[in-house]
């Protein structure tokens, strides 16, 4: 099921945003929210990293198609480690053990991964940023 619910949903969203925005002559930025499991593998995460490997490489494909067809829409990724989030408190979900979470200074909160997303849309009209990865620090 993750297979299909992470790209399908992205996929369907840019498919009904991206017409409006590229009839735009103003400037504008999609952030796409992903994960750092869809840029490394994970033990026993094998579903949930290639649904997030999908998304990463929808969204670096549309980069590129746009960069041609509407240069005034930008793409970006924030692609976050872990997240302090109740997520973790719930019942073991999918191929993740909520009973075992990382320690919490290996997560990241969640206002760092909000930072990341507004600096793609804050970012200078001179630039256009692909990814922003988020580790927790150690």
């Amino acid at each position: 099921r993750a297979s299909n619910e992470k790209p399908g949903g992205v996929f369907l969203w840019l498919r009904a945003v991206l017409p409006e925005l590229k009839a735009q002559t103003a400037s504008s930025q999609i952030v796409v929210t992903s994960s750092v499991a869809g840029l490394r593998g994970l033990a026993n995460g094998g579903p949930y990293c290639a649904s997030k490997f999908a998304v990463n490489g929808m969204v670096l494909s549309l980069r590129e198609e746009l960069k041609a067809s509407a240069p005034q829409v930008k793409v970006g990724l924030v692609c976050p480690g872990p997240i302090a989030t109740p997520w973790w408190d719930e019942p073991a979900r999918g191929w993740r053990d909520a009973t075992n979470p990382p320690p919490p200074t290996k997560m990241l909160s969640p206002e760092s991964v909000a930072t990341a997303c507004l600096s793609l849309l804050h970012q200078d009209a001179s630039s256009n940023i692909e990814s922003i990865v988020l580790d927790p620090s150690l």
